[in-house]
């Protein structure tokens, strides 16, 4: 019988098959790869100069359907500053103390959806910003109210001037949509400014819209910069930026792009004067996605993470582009953009200092038995040129929290246990771990308590083996005077499984009050009913929700001890998503103000007793 060739051929494939695996698993071979598709493994800057488009033909010649990638995520200052008014301000010829934002850099000013000026309360209820007379807490009323049409991203307050940023419909217009074929959906931002010189009468003294998606915004001077995104896939459907009623359509040659620039994303940061009728600067360029920001006195940082799919030789890659823009007194220019393994948090797993930009990411996946995840630090230059890294930091365990202090960095990772790292960056290009310290539990906010000491929110676990199951809350003061041996000073738990702070998510529901040794916190708390177990409650018990509030906690070197809780109404509600359900605090002179969408009660922050309430 003559032999059969299709035979032998598959007999020889089989052959080199298993002989390739047997290498592949020695590790002798690696296979083919398709280095454009393989992972990123170190940081790669990129700063070719941002390019614009001649015309629209070029520009329509270059948009292309989004790629198969995805945009992660959804983020130096000493804690709640303490400002003071002098006079001519609100409070007159007086001086005020009193709390502002939970800001990350000193002097950049978060939008949140709550602010003072010292003497009144600017606050969002049920789609209206609500002015009230705070201080003294007898003249506490409502003194105005302002509709809005759309969704209310937040607020700022500088002087008489009342900002609200605002995302929503089309001025004039209910249609979400534009352009035919290629339309998507529309989301304009708009940053509103009034005059409060009048706090009984606010006047709209200016009107900015960018078309796009809120990102973020801070407040710098009288500039606010806000960063908006927006989708593009053909030269007809390009942002635009409204003021006062005078649309301006952007033009091909108004949009930056840079040679690896792919889908039709398109960031635009712009920069509003509060006073004078100059109008506003932008930049815009096309990027594969924003879901991060993180802003320095000098620097607009937008972050966005993108992931491409493995194949059998390739496992997926994760990596995080980092465009910076320039800002100064209302200029905007962009600058230079770094990319680097892995996906970043939030805007505190960035942070600028002495000029170099410090970036803490986690590559790979956490999985229950193992997973392939670590967690690197990257450093670059002024010029985003990547000097130092310090890279494969708790194998298997994903960043919680991050908080950049000075020289100092702080991580907590997590899978059962909470690593907290102390890393050293006193040398840009050498990074290094000092020292760590392991606990049960794990923070996702760490805020500076002194120079010595960090402070961290998150929640207790029970640990089970190869996992670890999450229990209420938790706050831990967290000793790091020896750097090598870092300790867990004090520790107050709050709850069972199922209890919840707003601080988790947001760090502006985060108040410290240095000179009073205090933090609050709002909570919403669950707790298990053990009438409902035989013995002991399993750890995995999920508690129910019985009281919501803020806690007021003492916090000194000798321990956390709870000194009053504050609630709105006799009834605490059925939920933490109850109209009374507080979400933000603030104190004016001796008075802590508590804030929810029905309420704002005074207490005095000497007694707790009750001196004002105001239904909103």
């Amino acid at each position: 019988m003559a032999p059969n060739p299709t035979k032998g051929s598959k007999t020889l494939l089989v052959v080199i098959v298993l002989v390739l695996s047997a290498l592949v698993a020695a590790g002798v071979y690696g296979g083919t790869r398709d280095r454009s598709r393989a992972g990123l493994v170190t940081a790669v800057r990129d700063c070719d100069s941002l390019n614009h488009f001649p015309d629209a033909g070029a520009l329509d010649a270059f948009l292309r359907p989004p790629a198969a990638a995805s945009t992660g995520g959804g983020f130096f200052g000493w804690g709640t500053t303490v400002a003071s008014g002098p006079g001519g301000g609100p409070m007159g010829g007086t001086v005020t103390t009193y709390s502002t934002t939970n800001n990350q850099v000193a002097g950049v000013d978060e939008a949140d959806i709550v602010k003072t000026d010292g003497r009144r309360i600017y606050t969002v209820s049920d789609g209206e910003v609500v002015v009230l007379d705070a201080y003294p807490p007898s003249d506490a009323a409502v003194l105005a109210r302002i509709p809005t049409t759309g969704v209310i991203a937040g607020l700022f307050v500088n002087g008489d001037r009342l900002v609200v940023l605002e995302s929503g419909t089309a001025s004039g217009s209910d249609d979400y949509y534009r352009g035919g074929s290629a339309a998507y959906y529309l989301r304009p931002t708009r940053v509103l400014v009034y005059s409060v010189a009048d706090p009984a009468a606010p006047a709209l003294v200016r009107s900015v819209e960018v078309s796009g998606g809120y990102v973020g915004a801070r407040m710098i001077g009288d500039y606010v910069y806000l960063v908006a995104q927006d989708y593009a896939y053909t030269s007809g459907s390009l942002p635009t930026i409204t003021v006062d009623g005078g649309a301006r359509t952007l033009t091909a040659r108004g949009v930056g792009y840079f040679p690896d620039s792919q889908g039709g994303t398109i960031a635009t940061v712009t920069a509003v004067r509060l006073a004078g009728a100059e109008g506003p600067a932008y930049e815009a360029f096309l990027t594969s996605g924003t879901s991060q920001i993180y802003v320095s006195a000098g620097s607009v940082y937008i972050a966005g993470s993108e992931y491409a799919a493995g194949d059998w030789w390739n496992p997926p890659a994760e990596s995080s582009t980092i465009h910076r823009v320039s800002i100064d007194a209302g200029t905007v220019r962009y600058a230079c953009s770094v990319r680097v393994p892995g996906t970043i948090l939030n805007q505190f797993s960035m942070d600028e200092y002495d000029g170099y930009l410090r970036v803490a990411t986690t590559v790979g996946h956490v999985a229950r038995g193992g997973g392939d995840s670590r967690n690197n630090v990257y450093v670059a230059d002024p010029a985003l040129e990547p000097v130092g890294s310090l890279e494969g930091l708790a194998p298997g365990e994903q960043i919680h929290s991050a908080r950049f202090m000075g020289d100092r960095a702080y991580l907590v990772t997590f899978k059962k246990i909470d690593p907290l790292f102390v890393i050293d960056l006193s040398d840009p290009r050498a990074p290094r771990v000092l020292g760590y310290l392991k606990v049960p539990g794990y923070s996702d906010y760490l805020h500076p308590y002194d120079a010595t000491h960090v402070l961290g929110i998150g929640k207790d676990t029970h640990d089970m083996g190869d996992f670890a199951w999450y229990q209420g809350l938790k706050v831990s003061l967290f000793d790091v005077s020896d750097v090598e041996h870092p300790a867990e000073l004090a520790t107050y738990r709050i709850g069972d499984r199922g209890t919840n702070s707003e601080v988790l998510q947001d760090h502006k529901a985060f108040l410290f009050i240095p000179a009073r040794s205090l933090v609050v916190l709002p909570v919403y708390l669950y707790e298990v009913d053990p009438d409902r177990y035989a013995g002991e409650a399993p750890p995995e018990a999920y508690g129910e929700f019985v009281w919501q509030g803020a806690y007021v906690l003492s916090v000194t070197l000798d321990g956390i001890a709870l000194r009053a809780r504050v609630s709105h109404g006799a009834d605490p509600g059925t939920s933490p998503y109850d109209p009374t359900a507080i979400r933000r605090s603030l104190y004016i002179e001796d008075v802590l103000y508590t804030v929810s969408r029905a309420w704002v009660y005074g207490h005095d922050m000497d007694t707790f007793a009750e001196v004002a309430s105001v239904v909103l």
